[in-house]
């Protein structure tokens, strides 16, 4: 009784939202609970390990499509070419799973028909706790900010994003990142203004109050035509042409007590995640390159093993591996690929050492990352950074 008590204000909950962007939805726990339980099929076909192959769910097409007819923009030109339709967004037994490529499109038709650069900070303003679902309902009853946090970082199928997220405290500075973008370079500045935003309003809505975010470093050397926007949304200017993109914020937030506190719904709640992250990686992802890689992405350190992997996907290693050759794969490709992206991104915006950065991708010699960086790119790390700062030094 009292889990169908947390889904009835949940669902009521959702509904307001829902009503604020103009769909109209109308959630009851009876509605969650079948949305959770339902099978959704997802068939995707693995594109030369293309991240924007990675499955999310349709909120953020929808929310989207609300926040572009705010914009003037009517939502068959926001779908346009996107395989979604209007019908998916307005039933919610219909809210199946779809791709990044799916929400790559929607971004981009919005943004040529609007020319408004803002466009994701708006966005990510609507993606507060609540678009989060049951995820959202375990962080809010989390005891804890810092639990809240780690909650959502714990089930990277379940809060799939365009960024590698991560938290780390520097003093008394809590700051959390979003790094290792590899989609559409045209709307890299729309995607992380969303990813930030969105956390922002996750914090906040686990807070009960405005997060007081200290400092916004963005890693764009250019400022956007929106630049104004970024107090508006987080109480303080953006620092530019910065080493990562991230927000900081008071480390002594990591342990206030919530004001949703409850210990035992947010165990409840939590176990659930566990089901629903379970149910997704069995049932609903079909692509086991795609699963691999979203874990490597969310963690090298936690799940850059064979057995970390296969734990975290409920299957056995030899399970795993099996599925991999099936698809003329193997878990060290998938390793190597990751290790490379994240390489790159190290060496071209943190002050890391060759071999800290050997450290950060889980090799036990230096020598062995500089093998492998020689075997990805003929170049030895060191040249390929210098390559990089001569050519940031000619454009400036």
């Amino acid at each position: 009784m009292a889990f169908i008590n947390i889904l009835d204000g949940y669902a009521a909950r959702l509904t307001k939202a829902a009503t604020k962007l103009n769909l109209h939805l109308n959630f009851d726990q009876y509605t969650l609970l079948e949305m959770i339980h339902k099978k959704v099929h997802t068939h995707m076909t693995y594109e030369a390990m293309s991240p924007a192959n990675a499955p999310t769910p349709l909120q953020t097409i929808a929310t989207a499509v609300a926040i572009a007819g705010k914009m003037g923009v009517p939502a068959h030109i926001a779908l346009a070419n996107s395989g979604v339709t209007l019908e998916d967004l307005q039933t919610p037994e219909k809210m199946r799973m779809v791709t990044h490529a799916h929400e790559l499109t929607v971004f981009s038709n919005i943004f040529t028909a609007c020319g408004d650069t803002s466009i994701g900070l708006r966005i990510g303003q609507a993606l507060d706790i609540y678009a989060y679902g049951i995820l959202g309902a375990a962080m809010l009853t989390a005891p804890t900010l810092g639990e809240a946090l780690q909650c959502l970082l714990d089930f990277p199928l379940l809060q799939v994003s365009y960024f590698k997220q991560s938290l780390r405290i520097d003093g008394t500075m809590a700051i959390t990142t979003a790094s290792g973008y590899h989609y559409r370079p045209d709307l890299t500045v729309i995607n992380t203004d969303m990813c930030l935003a969105s956390w922002y309003m996750q914090i906040s809505g686990v807070l009960g109050k405005p997060l007081d975010v200290k400092r916004l470093s963005l890693v764009y050397k250019e400022r956007p035509t929106h630049e104004p926007f970024y107090f508006k949304v987080f109480g303080c200017n953006a620092d530019f042409n910065s080493l990562e993109n991230a927000m900081y914020f008071p480390a002594e937030l990591l342990a206030a007590p919530l004001p949703r506190s409850n210990p035992i719904q947010y165990h409840m709640m939590r176990g659930y995640c566990e089901h629903i992250h379970r149910e997704w990686a069995a049932q609903q992802i079909h692509d086991v390159t795609t699963q691999i890689l979203l874990l490597l992405r969310s963690s090298l350190h936690r799940y850059g093993s064979l057995n970390a992997a296969a734990q975290a996907l409920y299957m056995s290693p030899k399970t795993l591996s099996r599925r991999l050759r099936d698809v003329n794969s193997s878990f060290q490709n998938l390793l190597d690929h990751a290790r490379h992206d994240l390489a790159l991104e190290c060496l071209a915006h943190s002050t890391l050492s060759v071999g800290e950065i050997a450290q950060e991708l889980g090799y036990a010699e230096t020598t062995c990352f500089r093998r492998a960086f020689l075997r990805w790119t003929g170049q030895s790390p060191v040249y390929y950074r210098e390559l990089l700062r001569k050519e940031k030094s000619h454009k400036s």
